[in-house]
């Protein structure tokens, strides 16, 4: 293969392949034969630390990508790279990699686009809301990729929500759907977070009928289709769980680790959340384990679900806290 002008192109392509299968091991082993092959091209570095990031190994993942962005490249990389920085729990880093792309005259603006997404992920993930405010509305001006002007549109309702601002975030919401006049994978997305809108506001045949239409994958890529489908179906599965429906809660938290390939931190924290309701002790702090195992924001939702009441007061449930949030204050007894 190496001896042929495209083999590297081959060797890329099997990578992507390799980390949809989840064999990220054998992705990681073709990055390093794709950066033997060609040392100064950027796709070799910027593929390990993607695949790196699937695999939840954040710091990896940012030291591999900020090799690729030193290279000549495309831009593809930045807005993993702006990801990479949340995960690994350094929000600063995040926001201020995404400024040098949002004032860079060199990127264009589906790329500013892509990572202005990013950024209000990190923001929403971290509940940094007020930080998130400033580039709210920037996507709009710069009409970039509808793939991710929708993401953008949807992480903006989420922090509008968040603040409290309802009317705003339904209409961002409802707003999403005449942004790209494909079938856009992220329209499942919009539509369980107006169901969730909906549940809020106590109308909760509505909110069902939003879920059940969020289950239905859309789009023409089932590789795109994971990460909506993975919070849809969290979400759908916590409402469930809230009307004490929990046959089908534990269906819709099992189908977001199913669409994670058993890596979903947020279908393992919906069964921990499950399993507490049950007063299922072990299964509760087993299923907290593996969501925190996978990565998970903060600390504070764990902390304050009242569903939690109980294991918290567990040595284990404080030793794990201990292990993935080592800067938070000691809990008391």
């Amino acid at each position: 293969m190496e001896l042929r002008p495209e083999s590297f192109v081959v060797l890329e392509r099997l990578a992507w392949l390799r980390q949809w299968q989840n064999r990220t091991d054998e992705a990681l082993e073709i990055c390093r034969r794709m950066i033997a092959l060609k040392p100064n091209l950027f796709s070799g570095y910027g593929t390990m630390g993607v695949t790196h990031w699937m695999r939840g190994e954040y710091p990896q993942a940012a030291e591999w990508l900020e090799k690729a962005v030193q290279l000549p490249r495309d831009n593809w990389v930045w807005n993993t790279l702006v990801l990479s920085y949340f995960r690994k729990r350094d929000p600063r880093q995040g926001e201020a990699a995404a400024r040098r792309i949002l004032e860079s005259s060199n990127i264009d603006a589906d790329m500013k686009t892509a990572v202005i997404s990013c950024l209000l992920t990190g923001f929403y993930e971290y509940r940094q809301y007020d930080q998130a405010l400033p580039y709210l509305g920037i996507a709009d001006s710069l009409r970039g990729y509808p793939f991710f002007h929708v993401i953008t549109h949807i992480q903006e309702g989420k922090v509008l929500f968040a603040l409290g601002r309802t009317t705003e975030a339904e209409q961002r919401l409802r707003g999403v759907f005449a942004l790209d006049n494909q079938d856009n994978t992220f329209f499942s997305l919009a539509d369980a977070w107006l169901g969730q809108l909906a549940a809020f506001a106590g109308k909760t045949a509505e909110a069902e009928a939003y879920f059940q239409k969020a289950m239905i994958p859309r789009g023409f890529s089932a590789l795109d289709q994971v990460e909506p489908m993975e919070e849809a179906c969290a979400l759908y599965g916590h409402f469930l769980l809230n009307q004490n429906r929990l046959t089908e809660a534990e269906r819709r938290f099992r189908q977001a680790l199913d669409w994670r390939h058993q890596n979903s931190y947020q279908g393992w924290y919906g069964l921990a959340r499950l399993y507490a309701k049950k007063r299922d002790t072990k299964q509760a702090l087993d299923c907290l384990e593996k969501a925190l195992d996978n990565w998970f924001p903060i600390p504070g939702p764990i902390l304050e679900e009242p569903l939690f009441k109980k294991i918290r007061k567990t040595k284990r449930f404080k030793a794990l806290m201990a292990k993935h949030f080592p800067e938070a204050a000691p809990l008391k007894n």
